[in-house]
This record gives structure tokens, sequence and C-alpha cells, in this order.
């Protein structure tokens, strides 16, 4: 009886350690500066507030030689980011990636025009000194 006791026990405290689950990652809520890459090269940059699972902002991307306005927006899941890049009239994209810390995250995008001619790939890295 004692020993069916001590494995209840054993087990009990298992399940209950296991459903506790710590403390989920939240990243930094304020403003990240970032900026977009092809290769090493940098092709735009942007500004990001992220708070309440969500990512937003505003920056500029270089794409088929010109300069163009895009917005951010994205769902932040854990330390993964699923998102977009947009520019209503000139084309959009994903912006995927994640938080390596806090307060530094990093990823992948893509941007085709409007007709799907020109895609632009790279990666894009973004930080905050937000206190």
């Amino acid at each position: 009886m004692r020993a069916k006791r001590l494995l209840m026990l054993v087990l009990l405290s298992g399940l209950l350690i296991s459903c506790s689950g710590g403390n989920p990652f939240v990243p930094q809520v304020g403003p990240f500066d970032g900026q977009f890459l092809v290769g090493e090269t940098p092709t735009g940059q942007f500004n990001l507030t992220t708070g309440g699972g969500l990512i937003a902002g505003t920056g500029t991307l270089t794409h088929n030689n010109t300069e163009i306005s895009v917005s951010i927006s994205g769902i932040v899941s854990g330390r993964s980011i699923t998102g977009q890049v947009v520019n209503e009239l000139q084309g959009s994209g994903s912006f995927n990636g994640g938080f390596d810390t806090d307060r530094y995250s990093n990823g992948t995008f893509t941007f085709t025009d409007t007709l799907g001619l020109v895609t632009t790939t790279g990666t894009w890295t973004a930080y905050t000194t937000y206190e």
C-alpha cells in the first residue's frame, strides 16, 4: 500500500510540474529598428512595434532599383514571427523570422511586384534599445 501511495505521489508531482508551464517568451514591448539586407548589402530600413502578440511597422525597401514605402505586420507566436510586407500599389510578400532574445530578432523576407515579374529576397534584422 505504501508503494502505491509513493507511486501516485510521484506521478501526481510529475503531472503538476509538466502543467505549470513556466514563463512564456514575451518580446520587448516598444520600438525596434531594423534593416533589410540582400546578401550583405543593406537594401532598406524599417521600424516595428510589438505588443499583444503582434508586430506592426513601416519602412522603405529597394525593389527593382526603386525605393518604395512598405508596411509590415505579423503575428508573434512564442519566439516566431509570421507576417507580411506590403506596398498596396507595388506588391507584397512574406516577412518571417523570430526573436533570438527579447531585444533582437531576425528573419527572411520576399517582396514580389503586383505583376509577379520581379521578386526581391533577403534577410532582415531588428533590435531595440528601449528600456
